[in-house]
């Protein structure tokens, strides 16, 4: 399984380009920029799914364009959908930073917790992760190799996502954290923004993770 993070936008969101013996997948593909559009050209003929990890326009905004130079299904939770057909719910409008107006595209497949896709020898398990918003999700993906966990904006190396926009809750953030503390075993962490981790360094030093209890 390879792995290729690429930041994108003025926010610099992580989309991450996941390849695996002639298949592939994109998680959150941000604001279309040259930048995004010259890695991922390469592989346009094996992304098969675009999956978003929440609403939230910096992780999304490209969702539209790729679906049209690939045809790959696009996938987000049920409580984050409205996300991808309205601007106001994604936040594109009031943050403003973007290369151009947020394109609408319906979801082919609305993700709720524990469900299971393939694409090629890849196989994503979906964790409803709540908190940085309703439908915030994080992918545990596995070509029989090594799992890696990417975590959208609910968990960043030594942070946590933000919960003051709306459908955010901190204590409902807390049991997502919580909830991938626990997970069984050890995985590569890629976050929404910012470094790669490995959840046993969180366990170990995430304030947020180290002491939260339920």
């Amino acid at each position: 399984m390879k792995i290729t993070c690429i930041p994108v936008g003025a926010i610099a969101a992580n989309c991450y380009l996941i390849t695996s013996d002639g298949a592939g997948l994109v998680i959150d593909p941000g604001d279309w920029t040259p930048e995004l559009e010259q890695k991922l050209s390469p592989s346009f003929d094996k992304i098969q799914w675009i999956l978003l990890t929440h609403r939230h326009a910096d992780h999304l905004m490209a969702a539209a364009r790729l679906q049209e130079k690939t045809g790959a299904k696009v996938a987000i939770h049920v409580d984050d959908a409205a996300g991808l057909l309205d601007p106001n719910v994604s936040l594109s409008v009031s943050m403003g930073v973007f290369a151009e107006p947020q394109r609408p595209v319906r979801p082919d497949l609305l993700l709720k917790d524990k469900d299971t896709l393939t694409c090629g020898p890849l196989h994503i398990q979906v964790l409803h992760t709540p908190g940085h918003s309703a439908g915030g999700v994080c992918f545990l993906i596995d070509d029989g190799g090594s799992p890696a966990l990417f975590t959208g904006d609910t968990l960043f190396a030594g942070e946590v996502g933000r919960t003051d926009l709306p459908s955010g809750d901190y204590a409902t953030l807390m049991a997502s954290v919580a909830r991938l503390r626990d997970l069984p075993g050890d995985y590569p962490v890629y976050p929404g923004h910012g470094p790669a981790s490995i959840l046993s360094r969180e366990r170990a030093s995430n304030p947020y993770m180290k002491d939260v209890t339920l």
